[in-house]
């Protein structure tokens, strides 16, 4: 277990930078890895800026040797003193929140790799033609307890094109002012969701369909 945070006192300052340090290969290098992601105001902020934050991808794992990011103890919106009265949406002040801030057609997190776990965290995407979260695996994503959020038009919040992808417990927001092709966007795989929420704000410009699937079924 590693901690991320953009303060000194941790293990990475930025996301890149501990999926650098990552093993090429988990399985013979015997562990799997857990970043631990810090948000403490003043001396930790938003793990935001331009481009990718995270790539995942070249990495050899199995269901044992996996790799997972989420939030250190009380940093997660989900531990935030006003849990119960505030908002689910993205609100890096209530906890970790990961951000692309600039740079079309960039991913705030893109997963190429199997076996990857994310958790209880804020993920947002504000740039044209871009995703919050983009998975190309052909293996497994699992998804838990986040809030994922894109804004610009021609954007997804989620954007699968294969693999296994396993959702619970996540809201999906769409916030674009002058409206999205749709908020999330399933290409193939196996896709399973539970107890998640696909949201269009009512005083905001409706996506044109809440989930394209396939080639161009809409869903919703």
């Amino acid at each position: 277990t590693q901690t991320i945070g953009t303060g000194g006192s941790h293990d990475f300052t930025s996301l890149s930078a501990w999926a650098a340090a990552l093993p090429a290969n988990l399985v013979t290098d015997g562990n799997s890895y857990v970043g631990q992601c810090y948000f403490n105001g003043s001396s930790d902020g938003e793990l935001v800026g331009t481009g990718n934050r995270l790539t995942l991808s070249g990495h050899t794992t199995d269901v044992t040797h996996t790799i997972t990011l989420t939030t250190g103890s009380g940093q997660s919106f989900r531990d935030n003193a006003g849990v119960q009265s505030n908002a689910l949406t993205y609100n890096a002040a209530n906890g970790v929140g990961i951000r692309v801030s600039a740079t079309n057609y960039s991913t705030a997190v893109a997963i190429a790799d199997s076996n990857v776990f994310l958790s209880n965290l804020q993920i947002k995407n504000i740039v044209f033609g871009g995703s919050a979260i983009g998975f190309t695996g052909t293996g497994a994503l699992t998804l838990t307890n986040c809030i994922i959020n894109g804004v610009m038009g021609s954007s997804d919040n989620l954007n699968a094109s294969s693999g296994t992808l396993t959702c619970s417990n996540c809201v999906f927001e769409n916030t674009a002012i002058t409206g999205a092709d749709e908020i999330i966007r399933i290409t193939s795989g196996t896709n399973n969701f539970y107890f998640c929420d696909f949201v269009s704000a009512s005083d905001l410009t409706f996506p044109t369909r809440g989930i394209l699937y396939g080639s161009g079924d809409s869903i919703l």
